[in-house]
């Protein structure tokens, strides 16, 4: 829910003054501040295909989508990237390369994310082991790819394509 659906203060209930991203209690002294919450992208190259998993879960089920998620508290984003490619591929990577953050909003939960993109290849034999998150995996042209389920993905995948060959050198 939007700061700007809040009525009263969750502390005092008093009247709450504010806008959709911040909101305060004149009373109590309560605020809240919109932040997004942080998420990572995986951009897993191979050559100029990039992999993509499909979403078999809400929101946006059936789109294809970089493989990522949330970062959990005390967690950094090059944690997460490595937690996230073993939790829905069953994967590990090397060459984590810092591509850039991008603003996002998750499906139509309205909740805004900034997700922090890295550049990475897969180390091993590549076979892949999807969790239930998934319902496919599958390497694509990096200049064809399907309709992408987050803005955050699809901004992410523009940058590696304007910066593609520098990106990739720093991977080897």
């Amino acid at each position: 829910m939007s700061l700007s659906a809040w009525r009263s203060c969750p502390v005092c209930a008093s009247p709450l003054q504010g806008d959709a991203s911040h909101v305060a209690c004149p009373a109590c002294g309560f605020e809240q501040y919109e932040n997004p919450a942080a998420t990572t992208l995986a951009l897993v190259v191979r050559g100029d295909e990039l992999l993509l998993v499909r979403r078999a879960q809400a929101p946006r089920t059936g789109l294809w989508d970089t493989i990522g998620g949330f970062v959990d508290p005390g967690e950094t984003a090059e944690d997460c990237v490595r937690r996230e490619l073993r939790e829905e591929v069953g994967a590990e990577i090397a060459g984590l390369v810092p591509l850039g953050t991008f603003a996002s909003t998750y499906g139509e939960t309205g909740r805004r994310t900034l997700g922090i993109a890295f550049v990475c290849r897969l180390v091993g034999d590549g076979a892949l082991r999807l969790s239930d998150e998934n319902d496919a995996a599958r390497w694509f042209a990096l200049d064809d790819l399907p309709e992408l389920a987050f803005a955050d993905g699809d901004d992410a995948v523009a940058a590696l394509r304007a910066d593609r060959a520098a990106l990739t050198a720093r991977l080897r």
